[in-house]
């Protein structure tokens, strides 16, 4: 298989500015790769760049369900990636690779792909419907469905305003010890996870028996995403305590985005499911809540 990188001005280039698969003499058997951009959201807004892709050697889409610079918070990308599924089976595409981050986000979307890989008419909300709604009962689908919906809805906007907030890396948490307020658009992301959570916990109340922990994984993400966020907003108003002098301020809000930190690790820990979960909160622990409270000790505040 050749992997191919397609830039944002949309054709396979060589030195000379000109197409080159086109060009290309693949031995048998040879497919193509093709990685459009990050996100789905945006390979979706740059569709008509897969027309410059030649389907002959077949020809497969990067896939992106979930992508590393929005990290470690909630992502689904449910309609952007059944609509891509569309978009390439159109084309004559032979199909797709997935790439993607936390496996326990991804039930909605990759219950969708695996259907709209067969069938040109499925829709994304309609199959997130008849997922919940088999999972946890007719009560429970639809605010569940709604929950998903508004963290797809934060996953855009994230892809826009938010690439590396959750990228698991030194520094992920306490660069935002920067000296200014929080952007307000992270302060939306943040109350529309708390709606998301609220309808959550609304299905957790009404869902069939054998439901319940389906949903339980959503209320512990959702619940660590409002507190990471809360958690980072003590940290910007900490950081500008900091810079104006106010050594106990910061103490103060730098021991609060402390607890509301821990408080996040605590929520996903307890939906924990499986490996990535477990590595995920290893890795907050090791980036985030150490560094942190190493530096609440900086500021003799331990």
């Amino acid at each position: 298989m050749v992997g191919s990188r397609v830039p944002h001005s949309g054709t396979v280039q060589g030195h000379t500015g000109e197409p080159i698969l086109e060009t290309v003499r693949a031995p048998c058997n040879t497919e193509t790769l093709n990685f459009v951009d990050y996100t789905a959201s945006k390979v979706l807004r740059q569709r008509t760049v897969l027309d410059q892709i030649p389907s002959d050697p077949p020809a497969n889409l990067v896939l992106t369900l979930a992508d590393e610079n929005v990290g470690l918070l909630p992502q689904l990308t449910t309609y952007s990636a059944c609509r891509l599924t569309h978009e390439i089976a159109d084309r004559g595409w032979h199909g797709f690779a997935t790439r993607f981050w936390i496996l326990g986000d991804l039930d909605p979307v990759a219950a969708c792909i695996a259907r709209a890989a067969w069938d040109r008419d499925v829709v994304a909300a309609d199959s997130t419907r008849r997922q919940t709604r088999r999972v946890c009962g007719a009560r429970a689908a639809a605010p569940l469905a709604r929950a998903l919906e508004i963290v797809e809805e934060v996953t855009r906007r994230l892809d826009e305003h938010g690439m590396g907030v959750g990228f698991p890396v030194p520094g992920m948490l306490m660069g935002h010890w920067d000296g200014t307020p929080l952007a307000p658009a992270f302060r939306q992301d943040r109350d529309d996870y708390e709606r998301a959570l609220r309808l959550a916990q609304a299905a957790r109340r009404v869902s069939r028996a054998g439901g319940e922990r389906y949903v339980d994984y959503y209320v512990g993400r959702l619940g660590f995403a409002v507190e990471y966020l809360r958690a980072v907003d003590s940290l910007h108003d900490a950081s500008l305590a900091h810079g104006e002098g106010d050594r106990a301020g910061a103490v103060r809000l730098a021991r609060e985005a402390l607890g509301r930190l821990r408080r996040s690790i605590e929520q996903w820990a307890d939906a924990a499911r499986d490996g990535p979960d477990l590595g995920a909160i290893a890795t907050l622990n090791a980036l985030a809540y150490w560094p942190l409270r190493e530096h609440l000790a900086l500021l003799g505040g331990s």
